[in-house]
């Protein structure tokens, strides 16, 4: 049997024990449904500016030419 204890404690009087310094970490590591939550979130807020990105998105990778020279090309 082990028994672990801090610095700043007094160990048992018996000698069943052996003095180790112990430090405690507590990590928060999230739940996948926190990561699904974050995702809708996200979805949620970018939902409306969904087809200016993929015009901006289209217009920054020259997909497509501006709607100006579109329309310049067709008079």
């Amino acid at each position: 049997m082990c028994a672990f204890w801090h610095h700043s404690s007094r160990p048992p009087e018996d000698n069943t024990a052996v003095r180790t310094a112990s430090t405690f970490t507590i990590t928060a590591i999230p739940e996948p449904s926190t990561y699904v939550a974050a995702l809708g979130l996200l979805a949620l807020m970018l939902w409306p500016l969904r087809h200016r990105l993929i015009k901006d998105a289209k217009s920054i990778l020259g997909l497509r030419a501006p709607l100006r020279d579109r329309l310049a090309g067709k008079a």
